[in-house]
Protein backbone atom coordinates (compact mmCIF):
# COMPACT_ATOMS: atom_id res chain seq x y z
CA UNK A 1 0.00 0.00 0.00
CA UNK A 2 2.82 2.35 0.81
CA UNK A 3 4.77 1.88 -2.54
CA UNK A 4 1.86 2.43 -4.07
CA UNK A 5 0.90 5.63 -2.33
CA UNK A 6 4.11 6.41 -3.46
CA UNK A 7 3.78 5.65 -7.48
CA UNK A 8 0.86 7.79 -7.11
CA UNK A 9 2.46 10.81 -6.02
CA UNK A 10 5.00 10.69 -8.25
CA UNK A 11 3.19 10.41 -11.19
CA UNK A 12 0.94 13.32 -9.60
CA UNK A 13 4.31 15.56 -9.03
CA UNK A 14 5.64 14.28 -12.64
CA UNK A 15 2.49 15.51 -14.59
CA UNK A 16 2.21 18.92 -12.45
CA UNK A 17 5.48 20.40 -12.57
CA UNK A 18 7.61 20.90 -15.69
CA UNK A 19 10.56 18.66 -15.93
CA UNK A 20 13.92 20.39 -16.34
CA UNK A 21 16.06 18.88 -19.01
CA UNK A 22 18.83 16.95 -18.09
CA UNK A 23 22.42 17.86 -19.75
CA UNK A 24 22.39 14.97 -21.97
CA UNK A 25 18.93 15.99 -23.36
CA UNK A 26 19.51 19.66 -23.93
CA UNK A 27 22.89 18.66 -25.95
CA UNK A 28 20.94 15.85 -28.44
CA UNK A 29 18.16 18.75 -28.70
CA UNK A 30 20.07 21.57 -29.73
CA UNK A 31 20.83 20.72 -33.25
CA UNK A 32 16.89 19.57 -33.79
CA UNK A 33 14.58 21.19 -35.74
CA UNK A 34 12.66 24.03 -34.01
CA UNK A 35 9.29 21.88 -34.34
CA UNK A 36 11.05 18.91 -32.27
CA UNK A 37 12.22 22.23 -30.11
CA UNK A 38 9.02 23.53 -29.24
CA UNK A 39 7.18 19.80 -29.38
CA UNK A 40 9.54 18.48 -26.84
CA UNK A 41 9.55 21.49 -24.30
CA UNK A 42 6.00 21.86 -24.46
CA UNK A 43 5.52 18.31 -23.28
CA UNK A 44 7.54 18.69 -20.81
CA UNK A 45 5.86 21.62 -19.23
CA UNK A 46 8.19 24.60 -20.17
CA UNK A 47 6.09 27.97 -21.30
CA UNK A 48 6.79 29.38 -24.66
CA UNK A 49 8.01 33.19 -24.32
CA UNK A 50 8.50 34.70 -27.21
CA UNK A 51 9.84 33.62 -31.03
CA UNK A 52 11.92 35.66 -33.25
CA UNK A 53 12.11 35.31 -37.24
CA UNK A 54 15.78 35.17 -38.51
CA UNK A 55 17.29 38.32 -40.33
CA UNK A 56 19.96 38.92 -42.88
CA UNK A 57 22.02 40.25 -39.88
CA UNK A 58 21.13 37.69 -37.12
CA UNK A 59 19.85 34.77 -35.94
CA UNK A 60 16.14 33.88 -35.25
CA UNK A 61 15.43 33.28 -31.18
CA UNK A 62 12.75 31.20 -29.55
CA UNK A 63 12.36 31.67 -25.78
CA UNK A 64 11.00 28.91 -22.75
CA UNK A 65 10.80 29.14 -19.24
CA UNK A 66 9.92 26.78 -16.92
CA UNK A 67 7.52 26.81 -13.44
CA UNK A 68 7.51 30.77 -14.94
CA UNK A 69 5.89 32.76 -11.81
CA UNK A 70 2.63 34.50 -12.63
CA UNK A 71 3.81 37.40 -10.40
CA UNK A 72 6.99 38.26 -11.99
CA UNK A 73 9.66 37.21 -14.50
CA UNK A 74 11.43 34.90 -12.10
CA UNK A 75 10.94 31.13 -13.32
CA UNK A 76 13.05 28.00 -12.27
CA UNK A 77 14.94 27.82 -15.86
CA UNK A 78 14.70 30.01 -19.15
CA UNK A 79 15.83 28.42 -22.64
CA UNK A 80 16.73 29.87 -25.94
CA UNK A 81 17.91 28.51 -28.87
CA UNK A 82 18.87 30.72 -31.85
CA UNK A 83 18.66 29.26 -35.34
CA UNK A 84 19.38 30.65 -38.63
CA UNK A 85 19.00 27.95 -41.85
CA UNK A 86 21.98 26.53 -42.87
CA UNK A 87 23.67 27.03 -39.82
CA UNK A 88 23.74 25.00 -36.42
CA UNK A 89 21.94 26.20 -33.32
CA UNK A 90 23.19 27.95 -30.45
CA UNK A 91 21.17 27.00 -27.09
CA UNK A 92 21.83 28.88 -23.57
CA UNK A 93 19.97 27.55 -20.33
CA UNK A 94 19.66 29.93 -17.58
CA UNK A 95 19.36 27.79 -13.95
CA UNK A 96 18.62 29.34 -10.95
CA UNK A 97 18.57 26.89 -8.74
CA UNK A 98 22.16 25.58 -6.83
CA UNK A 99 20.98 22.16 -6.68
CA UNK A 100 20.31 22.07 -11.00
CA UNK A 101 23.65 23.54 -11.08
CA UNK A 102 25.31 21.22 -9.44
CA UNK A 103 23.35 18.43 -11.71
CA UNK A 104 24.72 20.00 -14.73
CA UNK A 105 28.14 20.83 -13.60
CA UNK A 106 28.88 17.13 -12.43
CA UNK A 107 27.14 15.91 -15.28
CA UNK A 108 29.35 18.10 -17.42
CA UNK A 109 32.32 16.39 -16.16
CA UNK A 110 31.16 12.89 -16.51
CA UNK A 111 30.72 13.70 -20.37
CA UNK A 112 34.19 14.51 -20.86
CA UNK A 113 34.34 17.78 -21.14
CA UNK A 114 37.44 19.22 -19.83
CA UNK A 115 38.15 22.74 -18.74
CA UNK A 116 39.73 25.00 -21.12
CA UNK A 117 39.49 28.25 -19.62
CA UNK A 118 38.25 30.84 -17.45
CA UNK A 119 37.77 34.25 -16.35
CA UNK A 120 36.24 37.27 -14.75
CA UNK A 121 34.90 39.09 -17.16
CA UNK A 122 31.85 42.28 -16.71
CA UNK A 123 31.56 41.00 -12.94
CA UNK A 124 30.71 37.53 -13.49
CA UNK A 125 32.61 34.25 -13.77
CA UNK A 126 33.03 32.41 -17.34
CA UNK A 127 34.30 28.95 -17.93
CA UNK A 128 34.88 27.19 -21.31
CA UNK A 129 34.64 23.57 -21.50
CA UNK A 130 35.61 21.64 -24.65
CA UNK A 131 34.98 17.80 -26.09
CA UNK A 132 35.95 16.93 -29.95
CA UNK A 133 32.55 18.54 -30.97
CA UNK A 134 30.89 20.66 -28.61
CA UNK A 135 31.49 23.92 -26.21
CA UNK A 136 29.79 24.79 -23.14
CA UNK A 137 30.21 28.10 -22.00
CA UNK A 138 29.30 28.40 -18.22
CA UNK A 139 28.23 32.31 -17.05
CA UNK A 140 27.98 32.37 -13.37
CA UNK A 141 26.63 35.83 -12.50
CA UNK A 142 24.52 37.53 -9.49
CA UNK A 143 21.70 40.31 -9.50
CA UNK A 144 20.25 42.51 -6.57
CA UNK A 145 17.09 43.50 -7.16
CA UNK A 146 16.18 47.17 -7.05
CA UNK A 147 15.05 48.03 -3.48
CA UNK A 148 15.78 44.75 -1.94
CA UNK A 149 18.83 43.40 -0.12
CA UNK A 150 18.49 39.63 -1.62
CA UNK A 151 20.71 38.74 -4.22
CA UNK A 152 20.52 36.20 -6.62
CA UNK A 153 22.90 34.08 -8.08
CA UNK A 154 22.26 32.28 -11.98
CA UNK A 155 23.84 30.25 -13.86
CA UNK A 156 23.98 30.34 -18.18
CA UNK A 157 25.26 27.53 -20.12
CA UNK A 158 25.56 28.35 -23.35
CA UNK A 159 25.98 24.98 -26.07
CA UNK A 160 27.74 25.56 -28.87
CA UNK A 161 28.46 23.50 -31.91
CA UNK A 162 33.22 23.66 -31.48
CA UNK A 163 33.62 25.20 -35.12
CA UNK A 164 30.58 27.20 -34.71
CA UNK A 165 31.75 29.06 -31.18
CA UNK A 166 35.46 28.84 -32.21
CA UNK A 167 35.22 30.76 -35.95
CA UNK A 168 32.11 33.44 -34.65
CA UNK A 169 32.07 33.54 -30.90
CA UNK A 170 35.06 33.11 -29.21
CA UNK A 171 37.12 36.22 -28.45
Amino acid sequence: MKKLFTVILVIITTATYGQLLSLDQAIALRPKSIAILEETLTTKKWTLLAVNDPTDEQRGSIDFALEKSSFDDSARAFLSVYYQERLPNRMIIQINRPADYTLYLNRLKQLGFKLESSKIENGSIQKIYKTKNLIIKIITSTTKEEYSTVTKTYHTFGIYNREDFETNLED
